[in-house]
């Protein structure tokens, strides 16, 4: 059990949650005195303690070990995720996150069905950076997930450069070269970008665009998959051929 904090929250064993942190821990995840729960310190150590005392919000805790990190993970991968109808866009950032994708960008495309007005887009926004760092606790990640706000996809392109990249990818059910050829012919791959569009897929157009931007097409083989499970699949085979 993991739980992102501040290191403003941790004095000396007293631990002073917030309302959310103490539900998770303790209504959630059934947390009790004794238990041993880690706690990551500003995305930079790692805490393992015993719960020893809970009085409201403030927990007091033994702290068994620590452990420091300098470094992030060998490969950053980019998602460029047309938002699918519904919330199933929560589920996208639940399961791409525990596949490694470190950055998550929601976009509105010609096919999308969902749109959001402002005010929309910021509950949804705060709503999904609360999914990626549940996501990032469940599977033990040092770093959460950063979500960016919900934009269109002219303003996606007109803030893109390939240069940031080693490697840009787009799914399409039209192109005829595989991800495993492009995976295979790379190399010192550190930094990815991949795009998936929505429920019936990115426009042709879209798609030529993305191209002439310099994001490469690839197909994920014959299966079409569902937007939502996609994205974790896209990526979970870069990160297995690029993570050390």
């Amino acid at each position: 059990m993991q739980l992102f904090i501040d290191s403003k929250q941790l004095t000396k064993n007293l631990l002073q949650l917030t309302t959310e942190q103490h539900h998770y821990l303790f209504r959630v995840m059934r947390i009790q005195v004794s238990d041993t729960v880690s706690f990551v310190i500003d995305k930079q150590k790692r805490i393992h303690a015993k719960i020893v005392d809970i009085k409201d919000l403030g927990v007091t805790i033994t702290i068994l070990d620590q452990e420091n990190y300098h470094m992030k993970t060998s490969l950053s991968i980019t998602l460029v995720q047309a938002c699918p109808k519904q919330d199933k866009l929560s589920d996208v950032i639940n399961h791409v996150t525990q596949c490694g994708v470190t950055h998550i960008m929601p976009i509105i495309t010609e096919r999308t069905i969902v749109h959001y007005n402002e005010a929309q887009a910021k509950k949804k926004h705060i709503r999904w950076q609360k999914v990626a760092e549940s996501a990032a606790n469940q599977t033990g990640l040092l770093e959460c997930p950063q979500i960016e706000p919900v934009c269109t996809f002219k303003q996606f392109l007109s803030n893109f450069d390939s240069n940031a990249y080693d490697l840009c990818l787009v799914a399409w059910e039209q192109s005829t070269v595989s991800l495993k050829r492009i995976l295979n012919d790379k190399e010192g791959v550190k930094t990815c970008l991949i795009v998936i569009g929505p429920e019936g897929g990115l426009s042709e157009n879209e798609v030529h665009l993305l191209q002439a931007a310099g994001i490469q097409s690839i197909s994920l083989g014959d299966t079409i998959y569902r937007t939502e499970l996609a994205a974790a699949i896209f990526a979970a085979q870069v990160g297995f051929f690029f993570t050390d």
